[in-house]
């Protein structure tokens, strides 16, 4: 089972990919009324209206129901990584993150971050360039997973590889955070 911490665009959109190969995908929403809304729906009404969930996606605001899955994907905006997972009790699987640029007040790219709050924790980083919107209606889209432990890269590549989307592996965390960051500014 997969989990997914955050219910904008991008983390909906994984969400929906990664379950429509038949893989349990458990979607964390903060609020409890985006969470039902969705829930009801089976579909994100305020980012992708037009990307219905598959069977295999749970949407839930309650961040216990994290607590057993395989691998957790992180598309909190990175200015609030930090506190984010501070709402986490110490993790035993893959933390990804899915969110691009440099914490404000520290210089940090995301694994940094996720290493700074959680030092024994593995950490990831997936990233673009690409569109929410592509990854949801299954356009073909490539990503760059990085990883420094290349066996726990492998196994996310495994997981997180659907028929519509293809990972990248590298195990250059900075040069893929720095990437991210900078290709919206430039």
């Amino acid at each position: 089972m997969i989990g997914v911490m955050g219910a904008g665009a991008f983390g909906t959109a994984l969400a929906i990919t990664i379950a429509g190969k038949g893989t349990p995908v458990t979607l964390w929403a903060r609020s409890a009324d985006q969470a039902r809304d969705m829930a009801t729906l089976r579909c994100n009404r305020a980012y992708l209206p037009n990307a219905p969930f598959p069977n295999a996606l749970t949407v839930t605001s309650q961040i216990d129901d994290l607590a057993t899955v395989d691998m957790l994907l992180l598309a909190i905006p990175l200015q609030h990584l930090r506190s984010a997972l501070a709402t986490l009790p110490e993790p035993s699987v893959p933390l990804v993150a899915c969110c691009k640029g440099i914490e404000l007040n520290t210089g940090l790219g995301p694994t940094s971050v996720i290493r700074g709050v959680f030092p024994n924790s593995t950490s990831a980083l997936l990233t673009g360039p690409s569109f929410a919107a592509d990854i949801a209606i299954g356009r073909p889209t490539a990503l760059t997973l990085a990883c420094t432990d290349d066996g726990t890269g492998k196994r996310l590549q495994t997981a997180l590889t659907t028929p519509t989307l293809r990972l990248y592996r590298t195990t250059d965390t900075i040069g893929a955070e720095l990437g991210g960051a900078l290709k919206n500014v430039i």
